[in-house]
């Protein structure tokens, strides 16, 4: 946003976002997507808090990463271990951010030219909380780039609702929910995704909407950002 972004302490933020995700209870999915859903008894993570930074002391800026689900079964996600809880690992997740970050730095232009990147200068702090939330929150019973493409966007059009919000009554509201407990806003956003079409399109309709300045797409970053054969910038 137009002001500075704010620093919070790991347990302000933790609370910020098990508020959040509270909102969305234990639900199941709609019949045309069922059988792309996980069985389990809450198929459902919307937001996640990495667990690097718990033992930081100092409050920190906030990253914000989105991408198109939490994961797939059989793997395990915070609210497994009880609802709404949302400390995890987040994997190679931060790693892999920050090679995109340094591959955005080699030619910022080349990243803004095919929008990639935000047109105001971006940069990663230094030390950071990172959070991340997706454009879909059931958990799937495959990875998402195994699903054909017509059931993706029925899954994004059926995410998990938000409570007391019904889903056509507003674009993304986890998202803009996400921003105004974070007010102002995070110092970055970053959307990635392996099959990013539709994960670029929902997010970029979704910032400028919510006036986000500082933002940047990568490829999915649950992978080495070297293992891409076709790395950013590219246009879609």
């Amino acid at each position: 946003m137009g002001t500075r972004s704010p620093l919070w302490t790991y347990d302000d933020i933790r609370k910020q976002l098990e508020g959040l995700e509270a909102q969305f209870p234990k639900q199941q999915p709609a019949a045309g997507v069922a059988e792309w859903v996980s069985a389990r008894s809450d198929p459902v993570q919307v937001f996640a808090l990495e667990n690097r930074t718990k033992s930081r002391r100092l409050p920190l800026p906030v990253v914000v990463v989105i991408g198109a689900n939490y994961t797939q079964d059989p793997s395990r996600t915070p609210r497994d271990e009880g609802w709404p809880r949302v400390e995890d690992s987040a994997g190679s997740c931060r790693a892999n951010l920050e090679r995109a970050v340094r591959k955005y730095l080699e030619n910022p232009s080349a990243w803004r030219d095919t929008g990639n990147a935000s047109p105001q200068p971006i940069e990663l702090p230094p030390d950071y909380h990172l959070v991340l939330t997706n454009l879909c929150g059931w958990i799937t019973r495959t990875q998402w780039s195994d699903i054909p493409d017509s059931t993706r966007r029925l899954l994004l059009l059926n995410a998990p609702a938000l409570a007391g919000v019904p889903s056509a009554s507003s674009y993304c509201p986890h998202l803009t929910a996400l921003q105004q407990a974070l007010s102002p806003g995070p110092s970055l956003w970053v959307a990635h995704g392996i099959t990013a079409a539709e994960i670029f399109e929902r997010f970029d309709r979704w910032r400028i909407s919510a006036g986000v300045l500082n933002w940047l797409r990568t490829p999915g970053l649950s992978r080495p950002y070297q293992s891409y054969g076709k790395c950013f910038p590219r246009s879609l």
